[in-house]
């Protein structure tokens, strides 16, 4: 995919988790756990002028470790939220709100 984006060069990238045994749908990536290996596919979107963003759970931990990586863009897992009713949704809601606006204090 990496090869594609830059061949293409979009105007942004989302990375999100690829293999059917990994979260996509159910969740994020884990952008924190994967930091190492994720940097290298950052580093090269970026130098080809392709905006990353990750797709992640509402986490501080995640939002952090995106905003060190350099993205200046995620997109929040809406998942849990979405299946859920009552108070439990709206627990999910308040989840989502305070990743929010962590994520818009350090500037994603």
């Amino acid at each position: 995919m990496l090869e594609i984006a830059l061949r293409h060069k979009p105007h942004a990238a989302c990375i999100v988790p690829e293999k059917r045994e990994e979260r996509t749908t159910e969740g994020g990536i884990d952008v924190a756990g994967g930091h190492n290996h994720l940097s290298f596919y950052v580093r090269k979107l970026t130098a080809a002028g392709i905006r990353v963003s990750f797709f992640i759970e509402s986490d501080t931990l995640q939002l952090d470790a995106a905003a060190d990586l350099g993205a200046p863009v995620v997109e929040l897992h809406t998942g849990a939220y979405c299946d859920a009713t009552g108070e439990e949704q709206a627990q999910h809601l308040e989840r989502i709100v305070k990743a929010a606006a962590h994520a818009e204090k350090t500037g994603l």
